[in-house]
């Protein structure tokens, strides 16, 4: 029996795939409740995954602008 995604999310209550004990998921946890980064729509995170150029400057806009709301231009890669 695998229990391991449904405790990841009990465990952050944000993202499926960040338990509590992720190295990191203090941090991602914060970035999420800020509004910085919001996830996938399957409700993960992937921690792991290689970010896109994309995903990396729509993260540096809404640092420096979280009223940007996405009305600006972001690469698509």
């Amino acid at each position: 029996m695998l229990l391991a995604p449904a405790y990841a999310f009990a465990a952050t209550g944000v993202f499926s795939d960040i338990p509590a004990v992720h190295e990191n998921a203090p941090a991602i946890v914060f970035l999420k409740e800020k509004g910085v980064v919001n996830g996938y729509k399957d409700g993960s995170f992937k921690p792991d995954r290689t970010i896109t150029r994309a995903e990396f400057v729509r993260i540096l806009i809404t640092l420096r602008d979280p009223s940007d709301n996405g009305t600006c231009r972001v690469p698509t890669d």
